[in-house]
């Protein structure tokens, strides 16, 4: 039905002469229209709108048939009422409180050269950035820093010991690759360093230190085995890949994504190893280490360019939102006790994923600057 059929058959209403079916044919008509109506503006005043129809019926020589015409369309009003209100809560459920917003993080992170040099590399010119020992170090075009050791590079004989080191290190709110000496490709999440040899031909093996978080894809070379040392744990491996996550002391986990790796932790002045298969993680703290089985996707979705998070407590949520969108969070509340699970885009602004966290009712955020409020 259009606007012109509802028009007249409206008037028909109005007049008392619609049939039963024409009555409800006009009342489904109106009730649709209202709910596909955009929200005003400036709240309209239903109160006035009803006390005005009842006033109508109580005149004088209102008779019953006029009183039933006036009874339908209050009916129609407070229907369509009730649907627009309805749609309102859909509304504010879907748009949730947050109106502020925050950027995502960028790829950016500084280079620390073995003579003391920083190098800013979202501010550095691609191509050659360094030559150090023979290693030239250059910054490609989709943001990767390279290394690529000369024919006058160091001798295979030279000492152990000897070697330079680098470090890479990213702020909150950054990432960052690096493909090391040796091929091995590394992805550097937010809040992270690694320190790293200007080449791995001094010594048995190629050993790197890590503190945050990282995504190894090793390059295979059985003569040096290829070691990343973290908060109190090795990790061993030949050629595999792999994700190390050590922040703290409390949480150092290692997920294995193919090939096999070698985990070896001290608990409790007990050295504790695990020999890891492809969908396993190991879990260190200072007074227990343990392997489970886990979804590797999952862990490794910061890599692929991924906030997400399953059956995850709000502050370990935060927590991976603090390091990305570079904020500090501020709990106004008590945390509840309710665990979420979720899957947003990392090149989204942090409001995607607070509407996402308060669709659930659980939680409500408010961005003020840099900081997010979080309340019951």
């Amino acid at each position: 039905m259009d606007k012109q059929q509802a028009k007249e058959l409206l008037e028909r209403y109005l007049s008392g002469q619609c049939s039963v079916e024409e009555q409800a044919l006009l009342e489904q008509w109106y009730i649709q229209e209202a709910t596909q109506q955009e929200l005003p503006e400036e709240e309209p005043d239903y109160e006035k709108m009803k006390q005005r129809i009842w006033k109508g019926i109580s005149k004088p020589g209102y008779g019953l048939k006029s009183w039933m015409i006036a009874a339908a369309t209050f009916f129609m009003l407070s229907a369509a009422i009730y649907l627009i209100e309805s749609k309102k809560e859909v509304q504010e459920i879907t748009t949730g409180s947050v109106t502020a917003d925050i950027a995502p993080g960028k790829n950016a992170a500084t280079l620390t050269l073995a003579d003391g040099r920083r190098i800013i590399l979202s501010n550095a010119a691609n191509g050659r950035l360094a030559k150090v020992q023979g290693v030239i170090i250059s910054k490609t075009a989709d943001g990767q820093i390279i290394y690529k050791v000369t024919d006058a590079g160091p001798s295979a004989s030279a000492q152990p010991g000897t070697a330079s080191y680098n470090t890479l290190s990213t702020a909150k709110g950054e990432t960052y690759q690096v493909r090391l000496p040796d091929g091995t490709l590394v992805w550097l999440n937010a809040g992270s360093s690694l320190k790293y040899p200007v080449s791995f031909t001094a010594g048995s093996e190629r050993k790197v230190e890590l503190s945050g978080e990282a995504y190894f894809e090793v390059f295979k070379d059985k003569q040096h085995p290829f070691v990343v040392k973290s908060v109190e744990q090795e990790v061993e491996v030949l050629g595999t890949h792999f994700n190390v996550s050590s922040y703290n002391k409390t949480d150092t986990r290692t997920t294995l994504i193919e090939g096999s790796v070698k985990v070896l932790t001290g608990v409790a002045g007990q050295i504790k190893t695990a020999v890891l298969k492809p969908g396993e993680q190991s879990v260190y703290s200072e007074d227990r280490f343990i392997v489970k089985h886990i979804d590797p996707e999952l862990e490794i979705a910061w890599k692929n360019g991924k906030t997400e998070f399953e059956d995850a407590d709000l502050k370990t949520i935060m927590e991976m939102l603090e390091r990305w969108y570079n904020i500090e969070v501020i709990y106004q509340d008590r945390l509840t006790d309710s665990r979420f699970s979720g899957s947003v885009s990392r090149s989204k602004n942090i409001s995607e994923v607070l509407k996402l966290l308060e669709t659930t009712r659980e939680v409500h955020f408010r961005i003020e600057g840099r900081r997010v409020i979080v309340m019951n």
